[in-house]
Formats: structure tokens, C-alpha cells, sequence
């Protein structure tokens, strides 16, 4: 958590859901709940101005998830990938975490989860950039 440091904005799409890990981390680790707290004050919500249809691409065809919004502003898209989703991830995760795999095998899972949070991130990053560029 020392990454993140204690001061500026923590950048997130679909907020709500992401404040709701943070809670379940501090039930989890009381320890950090005071550092988690401070995490979700922090938050900007990149999806708010797709949520509020400010900004909106007939690509997206109604969704304003970020597998949909990312390829109508960037020439990023999760097409590559053999986990595209949060679900998958999620489900990639247990599966690896609860089964007893060789480690090849679970090693190649968490290339693959690695693949995508690092697409997440940079996906947020770039969305990001092409917004202070519309507002330029």
C-alpha cells in the first residue's frame, strides 16, 4: 500500500464496485482500514462521464464498460487477451488459487492476470489523457 503514497487522486471505473473491495480488505486486515479508508475518499470515477452520457460513441453500443469505452478514444481493446473481463479474472484467480495445479500452470495464470490488470491500468491511464485532451 506504501505505493500509492497519501495524497492524490486514485484513478478507478466503476467506483462503487471498487469501494466495496476496499471495505471487504478492511474487514479483512483491520490493520490497513484506515489507509484502505483513505484510498476510496480518494477516488475519481473515470466512468462518470459515460455513466452520465457527457460523453457517449455509437461504438459502444449502450455499454459503458471499459471494454467497450477504451476502443472508441484509444487503439487499445482487450481482444488479445485469453482473460478479457473482470469476471474471468476473478474466476482465473479462484480456480488457480483453490485447485492443486502444477506450477507451470499456474504460473501461466498469473502471466495471463498480469496481462490484464496491466491493460486495466493503462486503460485507465490513456482515457485519462484523451479526456484532459477533449477539455483542451
Amino acid at each position: 500500500m506504501d505505493t500509492l503514497g497519501p495524497e492524490g487522486s486514485v484513478l478507478a471505473w466503476n467506483m462503487d464496485f471498487e469501494k466495496l473491495v476496499l471495505a471487504d480488505l478492511a474487514h479483512d486486515y483491520p490493520r490497513h482500514a484506515a489507509r484502505l479508508a483513505g484510498i476510496a475518499e480518494r477516488m475519481v470515477d473515470l466512468a462518470h462521464p459515460w455513466l452520465s452520457f457527457a460523453v457517449h460513441h455509437h461504438a459502444q453500443q449502450g455499454s459503458t464498460s471499459l471494454k467497450a469505452v477504451l476502443p472508441t478514444v484509444t487503439d487499445l481493446a482487450y481482444d488479445d487477451l485469453s482473460i478479457r473481463s473482470g469476471a474471468a479474472a476473478t474466476h482465473a484467480y479462484e480456480a488457480i488459487m483453490t485447485a492443486a495445479a502444477p506450477p507451470t500452470e499456474r504460473e501461466a495464470v498469473f502471466t495471463e492476470l498480469r496481462r490484464y490488470c496491466k491493460l486495466d491500468t493503462l486503460a485507465l491511464v490513456e482515457i485519462l489523457s484523451w479526456l484532459r485532451r477533449q477539455l483542451a
